[in-house]
């Protein structure tokens, strides 16, 4: 159990620092997102103490994510523990992808937000599966 917690934490950190890594990346590459996320209107300021559940987040799932590969890793499709994690990240994604679809039908946020999260979350998400698979064998 503490085991299982302790990599869930870590591979919720290797999946902060990877939405760093690629929203820094978005953002030199599409200037318009960074715009959109300085929108006082769209998102709160970064002096607002709720914001720090963003960074909660991504840890909470790292934990989910271990806890859900330590009981049912065997029952998941692939012949690698790799393969098992990509799939493990795909219900993941699926999942994440209809609350994004339901962020841009109700948000004033453009398409090419929506993409650069959805394009985010699955690489943060394969980051975080890959360490698990990795540590929990």
């Amino acid at each position: 159990m503490k085991k299982t917690i302790g990599v869930g934490l870590l591979a919720g950190l290797c999946m902060l620092i990877a939405n760093f890594a690629f929203g820094i990346i978005f953002q030199v590459i599409f200037p318009k997102i960074q715009a959109q996320y300085m929108n006082a209107n769209l998102f709160r300021s970064w002096n607002d103490p709720l914001m720090y559940l963003l960074y909660i987040c991504v840890f909470i799932v790292g934990v989910i994510f271990a806890f859900l590969w330590e009981k049912h890793k065997n029952l998941l499709p692939g012949a690698t523990p790799c393969k098992k994690a990509l799939k493990l990240t795909m219900i993941y994604f699926v999942f994440s992808v209809i609350g994004m679809t339901i962020n841009y039908s109700t948000f004033q946020v453009s398409l090419l937000m929506i993409i650069n999260w959805i394009i985010s979350v699955f690489l943060q998400s394969v980051v975080g599966a890959k360490v698990i698979s990795k540590m929990i064998k």
